[in-house]
Parts: C-alpha cells; sequence; structure tokens
C-alpha cells in the first residue's frame, strides 16, 4: 500500500518541475521498458512460480536454467540492437541510445521479478512488501534530486530506474544462491518445460502490456502530448485503487496456488466466493474514490496539470475493471488454460484498439478510458465463463448463497 500510495505523493513535484509533453515522454519510456522486459523474460518467472509449487526438490535445475539462459538473450539481443542502430530512430522523443539502456533495465529486472514471485509463494510477506517498498522510495527520491538539483527533466526518472535496477541485482543473485539453489547451471530439457508453460503467457503478457498502454499510445498518435501528460496524470492518480489492489493480489495469488490442490467443483465454488467478496470491495471504492482524487488535485499537481480532473472518474473505472480482470487471470494460469488466457487477450486488444480508434475521435483523450474499461469488462467475462466451465461447477451451485 505504501509503495502505491509514493507516487501520488510525490506527485506534486513531478508536476511543478516536468512538463505536461515531458510528462508524456516520461510515460512512453516507462511503456518501452515494460514491453522489453516482458518480451526479454520470455515469462520463464511464471513458469518458475509453477515448478516451484509442484515440487522444490527439482526447483534449483529449472532456477538455474533460467538464470543461464538471460544471459545467452542478453547477448543476442545487444548484437541484435547493434546490427540494427544505423536504422533505428528515436520514438516519442527516446533516443536511439536509450534502447541500449531499456535492454539493461529488461536483463536486469528479470532476476528480481524472479525473486519477488518467489518470496510471494513462500509467504515471505515481509521481504516481498519491503523490497517493493525500498525500491520504490529510492526510485523516487533519486528521480526528485536528479530533477530538481541537477535538472534532468524525465531522464530523472529513467536513470533512477538504472540504478535501482544494478543496485538489487546482485541482492537478488545472493537470495537465490541462498534460499532457492541458483547455480550456474543449464538444462535444456528443463527449458523446454517452462517454454512450453509460458510462450502462451508471453504472448499474454504482451498484449496484457498493449493493453494498459495502448490508451497512452493512441493519445499521442490522436490528440498529442499535452493532453498525454494530463490523462497519465489522472492515471496516476486513479492507481490509488492499487493501493487495495497491490496488498490483495499478491496473496490472492498466493492462495490460490498454494492451498487450492486444484481449482474444481467446490473447490471452484470457494474461490469465486471470495473473488465476488473483493470484487464488492472494488465496486465500493470506484464509486467513492473520483470525489475524494478531485478534492486533492488542486494540492496534488501544478496549475498547468488542472484540466487533469476531467479524466479522474473514467480513469477509476478503468482501473476498476483492469482489477476485476487481474484477479481471474490467475485463476485460469493455475488451471494450465494458457492458451485460453492467451486467446482472451488477443479478442480484448482487437476490441480495444477498435473501440480506442472511435471513442478518442468522439470524445477525445477521455474516450480512451471509456474504451479501456469496456474491453476489460468484456474481458473479465470471459475469464468468468471458462473458470466455471473448466471448474466443472454449476452456474447454480457458483451464484448460491450457503
Amino acid at each position: 500500500m505504501l509503495s502505491a500510495l509514493l507516487p501520488i505523493v510525490t506527485l506534486p513535484l513531478f508536476t511543478r518541475y516536468l512538463t505536461p509533453a515531458d510528462y508524456g515522454v516520461l510515460a512512453i519510456f516507462n511503456i518501452v521498458a515494460m514491453f522489453a522486459g516482458s518480451f526479454f523474460r520470455l515469462e520463464l518467472n511464471s513458469a518458475l512460480k509453477r515448478e516451484y509449487v509442484e515440487g522444490f526438490g527439482t526447483f534449483s535445475r529449472y532456477v538455474s536454467t533460467a538464470f543461464a539462459f538471460s544471459h545467452f538473450l542478453l547477448l543476442l539481443c545487444a548484437l541484435v540492437l547493434l546490427l540494427l542502430m544505423p536504422w533505428m530512430h528515436a520514438f516519442h522523443g527516446i533516443g536511439v541510445q536509450w534502447y541500449f539502456v531499456v535492454l539493461l533495465l529488461a536483463y536486469l529486472r528479470f532476476h528480481t521479478v524472479c525473486l519477488h514471485h518467489l518470496f510471494q509463494l513462500s509467504n515471505r510477506a515481509v521481504l516481498f512488501g519491503a523490497w517493493g517498498l525500498v525500491a520504490t522510495v529510492v526510485t523516487f527520491g533519486l528521480a526528485i534530486w536528479l530533477m530538481i538539483y541537477l535538472g534532468w527533466g524525465w531522464q530523472a526518472r529513467a536513470w533512477a530506474e538504472v540504478f535501482v535496477a544494478v543496485v538489487a541485482f546482485p541482492i537478488a543473485i545472493y537470495f537465490l544462491r541462498r534460499d532457492y539453489a541458483l547455480k550456474w547451471h543449464f538444462d535444456i530439457a528443463s527449458l523446454k518445460k517452462m517454454l512450453r508453460f509460458s510462450s502462451p503467457l508471453l504472448l499474454t503478457s504482451m498484449l496484457g502490456y498493449v493493453l494498459i498502454s495502448a490508451d497512452r499510445l493512441f493519445i499521442a498518435e490522436m490528440v498529442g502530448p499535452q493532453e498525454l501528460g494530463l490523462y497519465t496524470v489522472a492515471v496516476q492518480l486513479s492507481s490509488a485503487m492499487g493501493m487495495f489492489l497491490g496488498a490483495i493480489v499478491p496473496t490472492w495469488e498466493s492462495w490460490i496456488y498454494t492451498s487450492q490442490g486444484g481449482v474444481h467443483r467446490q473447490n471452484a465454488r470457494k474461490v469465486l466466493h471470495r473473488f465476488f467478496s473483493l470484487v464488492a470491495v472494488l465496486l465500493v471504492l470506484a464509486a467513492v474514490l473520483p470525489t475524494l482524487l478531485n478534492l486533492v488535485l488542486p494540492y496534488m499537481t501544478g496549475k498547468s496539470f488542472s484540466g487533469a480532473d476531467a479524466y479522474l472518474a473514467p480513469t477509476v473505472a478503468a482501473a476498476t475493471s483492469a482489477g476485476v480482470f487481474g484477479l481471474l487471470s490467475p485463476i485460469l494460469i493455475f488451471m494450465r488454460k494458457t492458451p485460453v488466457v492467451a486467446s482472451i487477450n488477443v479478442l480484448m486488444v482487437l476490441i480495444n484498439f477498435g473501440c480506442l480508434y472511435v471513442f478518442i475521435g468522439v470524445w477525445g483523450a477521455v474516450g480512451a478510458a471509456y474504451a479501456m474499461t469496456l474491453s476489460y469488462a468484456i474481458g473479465s467475462a470471459l475469464m468468468l465463463f471458462f473458470v466455471i466451465r473448466f471448474s466443472d461447477a454449476k452456474f447454480e451451485d457458483i451464484f448460491t448463497v450457503r
């Protein structure tokens, strides 16, 4: 919760030292880094979570193989970037040299993400929370110092991310070696098994990032960086919903993975009743949050960002819809229905792109939030349908309160 709160309470500083256009470029950088990180991981982190649950005795072989493979992937990607460099161009203010910085971030974060997920599944709540909180505090603290005292603009946040990733990397390796039996070992059979599980999830992850970033990319192309900066501020304020989701989702996912022994029939009823309870809490938060955010907006942002209030209610609705979808995804993934998850994400992206193009054309930047809300709502309905179907549960039993 504290990690989710920090980006909000530091917003007054960033919106006073950055212009809306700079804020828009920073949003694009974060999106590029997010896509690169997902592609580089190949979702092997998700495969490691499944292997950890199935058998800790053989886990060393899997985590070591993933670690060794990441070095090969780093060299391959760096070589490809070097070969393509003469033909590459800046992307919405992100220079070509930043592509190599993004690759370094992807490599370093691969291992910290794996460790964070293992903390989650092994129920090491203090380490899980402290890791995320310390990283967030250092990142924002360093970014603010670089922005105010060195005047680095949006690059301050980017270099702060790199610094934290560099420092966190050896710490992650220490814990992986000490507690999860990491060694320098590579086993091709283990890699193939993990990739069979993770390949559909790579598509799912990439499409998921397309979904959560498509609104800003469409706004950048159709409206411009000024509106993108205002919209991004509203999205960041709406992430106050993440103070609830950030605390609940890791515990929810760990509970599904480690205590159910499968999601079927009566287990499905238990899981879905808890799911509906969480959704009810989300809807209550969504009802009151826009009013609260409108009250604090003048104190959280500079005068040039005053137009962000028009986007608050729609972006809160989009965050709520995405939160519901995020609660359902781990259930199908645990059930090993990753191709179904990928197919749902493909459909959502197609719906989302069409809606973004039409809605932004009609309502401007605020139409992007409407498109996101509708896309996630459709995806959530499909997820719920398939969870019930694959669990062999009956609809009337699921929705009966006992």
